[in-house]
């Protein structure tokens, strides 16, 4: 949360005590506290320390959002719906009947810093200078807007995306602008005179002008092209550049050549090389001594030329074994393609001091004789080890990253490891976790064969490798070890059927059986959608739960509905819990609910209510609505007296 100290400089000798502490000191605590959701929870440790907080101080604090959207105001605790107004970081601007944009305080928007807009907003409202206030930061502008680039353009703008855009940037910009991202895959790039004040330039295009002249103060350049079409990029001036990446289609053939690009001359500044889809007629001195980044795609091969003396990451395939010397000794992140049937590595290949290790369709041992005891960080990507026996983890191993596990992998985890990631096919073997994980990624499994349910894998096994249960007791009924704290979850399904149907999710499980605090769902292929959902239960049964939603202070308090257990008397178990996500119906956004009932189920129940009304015409009843699910779930609107604290 962020705090206005000039609007709360009263005199602190006059404010009585909260907590036993005086206000200042209170409100440079929840200055330093960065999760929205720890905030709630110490705003109602008390009910004098919330109201007073919210009486006097309400214009003062700023929660940390990521997107405010006037439109959709997604909030449900209405308790905090004054300090959430205040919260204008950002702020999705769309062309929608009934928007009341222009009706906007100017007051209102001093903290609007990004602004994603599409160009059809200014063909129907002339007020430009209204619809973007002067505080933005970055504008995203998708769409051309013919001839008045200019004119759009905020005094203060320090980032610049222009979307499947026509605008030549060729105008006077504020010099506080550093950066432009520029897409258009149907176009060839105009010759153009970009900003000079610019540090980082990403253009995308269907290919480059030979004549493509680039401002002197670039620090990174990238360039992503769909066809050669006589290549000729010349960085020889480019004296301050950090950072220069080349992206190309895969269709791209042949592939570019050594000497189409000229780097700068006797310069010790460039850093960072990445050519993703390949280079040709690679030549001795043509790679610059200072790079420390190094990624050519598939086409280098260990012993073409001599690398960089300096190397720290290193993007390497191979069609041969990794023999002693191929790898310099400097290299601390290593990235191996094997693009052989049967690639090996020799013993004492890997420098001793390597900290990161990725394989990609790697068949041999894993062990100390071939991954040096540094690494700490582990990845094995469409690998597959012969005999378990020879997967031996290094023993200070922090990280470790797995797709297609084909076998079970052992169970004798380091106590170093916090984070572990699965990839693909949860479900087919046996997943070992140690009990001092921390971080868990992998994807979602579904457990309804014709509905869009998900859970987290259930064949998981604890294992406790730092003597856990001897210093904490028994591990009980959890799914999960009981240090993690946050899940990552992939989504194992197309955007187009995200879209279609949406997805359930089983949160119940995690509420009662894990000690999870964050849980992200994010990352189905053809989309980049990420949300999260933050828990912190409110009692030690778990029957008060507070859910929300991060970036955008979505949710409430739900209260679990309870069901005996007939097979354990005395017990209690709880009902089902479902988050919900479906496309709304403009599909610009993803709504996201809490349910007893997954979507399926509440579809089925509306086409049921729909029959009953058709054939039951004189019948009528009262129906309470419960924002979160019929009778199992509530929130509390407005949770002043029940939850807060004397």
């Amino acid at each position: 949360m962020n705090l206005n100290n000039n609007n709360s400089s009263s005199n602190n000798s006059e404010d009585p005590l909260i907590l036993g502490l005086p206000h200042f000191i209170l409100l440079k605590i929840i200055n330093n506290v960065d999760n929205n959701t720890d905030l709630i929870c110490l705003l109602m440790t008390s009910k004098l320390f919330f109201v007073t907080l919210r009486t006097k101080y309400c214009k003062a604090l700023r929660f940390k959002l990521d997107r405010f959207t006037r439109e959709l105001n997604p909030i449900c605790l209405k308790s905090f719906k004054d300090i959430y107004s205040h919260c204008k970081t950002f702020i999705l601007i769309r062309d929608k009947e009934g928007s009341s944009s222009n009706a906007r305080n100017e007051e209102e928007e001093i903290n609007v810093h990004e602004v994603n807009i599409s160009a059809d907003y200014f063909t129907k409202r002339p007020l430009i200078k209204r619809i973007l206030p002067p505080s933005t930061k970055t504008l995203a502008l998708t769409g051309t807007i013919a001839n008045k680039l200019q004119k759009v353009i905020p005094p203060n703008l320090e980032r610049l995306v222009l979307l499947n855009s026509d605008n030549d940037p060729n105008c006077t910009f504020p010099p506080s602008l550093t950066s432009v991202n520029w897409y258009n895959y149907n176009l060839i790039i105009p010759s153009t005179k970009f900003p000079s004040t610019i540090t980082r330039l990403v253009v995308a295009f269907k290919s480059l002008p030979p004549n493509m002249v680039y401002p002197l103060s670039l620090e990174e350049l990238e360039i992503d092209i769909q066809e050669l079409n006589g290549l000729q990029i010349n960085l020889q001036n480019l004296t301050a550049l950090n950072s220069f990446k080349l992206k190309m289609s895969s269709n791209t053939n042949p592939y570019p050549s050594a000497s189409s690009i000229r780097f700068p001359v006797g310069s010790s500044s460039l850093k960072k090389l990445e050519i993703k889809r390949g280079i040709s007629d690679l030549k001795e001195g043509w790679l610059p001594k200072s790079i420390t980044d190094l990624d050519l795609g598939s086409t280098y091969y260990l012993g073409t030329v001599s690398l960089p003396p300096n190397l720290v990451k290193f993007v390497v395939s191979s069609e041969s074994p990794i023999f002693r010397g191929m790898i310099p000794s400097t290299v601390k992140d290593l990235v191996l393609f094997f693009m052989a049937e049967f690639p090996t590595i020799d013993e004492g290949a890997l420098p001793d001091g390597l900290e990161e290790l990725t394989l990609i369709h790697y068949k041999g041992p894993i062990n100390p004789k071939i991954v040096t005891n540094s690494v700490t960080n582990l990845s094995i990507m469409g690998c597959s080890v012969s005999n378990e026996k020879d997967m031996i983890f290094p023993p200070g191993l922090i990280k470790f990253s797995q797709s297609i596990p084909r076998e079970s992998l052992p169970a004798c985890f380091p106590s170093t490891t916090k984070d572990i990631t699965y990839f693909l096919d949860c479900n087919s073997k046996t997943l070992y976790l140690p009990t001092s994980l921390e971080l868990f990624a992998c994807q979602l499994v579904k457990v309804c064969q014709t509905d869009p349910i998900y859970s987290i894998p259930t064949n998981i096994k604890i294992v406790d490798n730092c003597n856990y249960n001897n210093n904490n007791g028994t591990i009980h009924n959890n799914i999960l070890p009981p240090n993690v704290k946050h899940v990552y979850c992939r989504l194992p399904m197309t955007s187009q059927d995200f879209e279609r149907d949406g997805f359930s999710f089983r949160l119940d499980q995690i509420i009662n059986s894990t000690s999870i605090e964050s849980i992200t769902f994010c990352r189905f292929p053809g989309g980049n959608y990420s949300s999260t959902i933050s828990i912190r239960r409110l009692d030690t049964l778990n029957q008060v739960v507070l859910l929300i939603q991060e970036g955008t202070l979505f949710g409430g308090i739900i209260k679990q509905k309870q069901l005996p257990n007939h097979f354990n008397v005395g017990t209690v178990d709880n009902d089902i819990l479902f988050v919900n996500f479906m496309q709304s119906d403009d599909e610009e956004n993803i709504i996201l609910s809490f349910s007893d009932k997954s979507l399926v189920a509440q579809e089925e129940e509306e086409e049921e209510d729909e029959h009953i009304h058709d054939h039951e015409e004189d019948y009528s009843y009262d129906v309470d609505d419960e924002s979160f699910g019929e009778n199992s779930y509530e929130e509390d609107g407005s949770f002043e007296d029940e939850f807060l604290l004397d």
